[in-house]
């Protein structure tokens, strides 16, 4: 099972990092670009994300996803792939751990590798607000609390919710 999760993961990401080099961040990017950069220039921390269509900062957690990638790469192209393709992973493994908890190793997979070649999926795979990661381990950790009554996991759901929340506030809903 884990190695067919792990087979998934590859290829989804391997798709987002497709012609990587002639991807150029989007014009709403740039800012979180330049603040991932300043931050390992001078060590500013980013404090806003992209402007929004309403003209509204989003939060500056998608900001702060690009340092590891500018930290280890030094082209723009990279920054989102790398990014956005551990997001996707991690949101593979936490569907695949939250849909076996649930209904079974077959269905996980199935759950998995329909996500991973989905539209959506490959969506994901190559978007940095990647708010579907953030869901996906609220349930879990949600979950585990609800069966196994651990106030531990209520607390990991409330962190990463909020974590999401300085991400992308869409999943305000979830």
């Amino acid at each position: 099972g884990l190695l067919f999760l792990a087979v998934i993961s590859l290829v989804g990401v391997l798709l987002s990092f497709q012609n990587w080099q002639a991807k150029w961040v989007e014009l709403d990017l740039l800012p979180l670009v330049d603040d991932a950069l300043r931050f390992l220039e001078i060590g500013v921390l980013p404090t806003k994300g992209s402007l929004l269509s309403m003209g509204a900062y989003s939060p500056p957690m998608s900001s702060w996803l690009y340092i590891p990638a500018a930290a280890l790469f030094d082209h723009p192209g990279l920054y989102l792939s790398f990014s956005s393709g551990l997001l996707y992973a991690f949101t593979l493994v936490g569907m695949y751990l939250l849909t076996r908890r649930h209904a079974g190793v077959s269905c996980a997979l199935l759950a998995v590798a329909l996500f991973a070649f989905s539209k959506v999926g490959l969506h994901f795979a190559a978007f940095i607000g990647s708010w579907a990661f953030f869901i996906v381990w609220t349930f879990y950790f949600a979950s585990h609390w609800v069966f196994e009554r651990q106030g531990r996991f209520l607390a990991l759901a409330l962190l990463v919710w909020s974590l999401g929340l300085y991400n992308m506030l869409v999943i305000v809903p979830a």
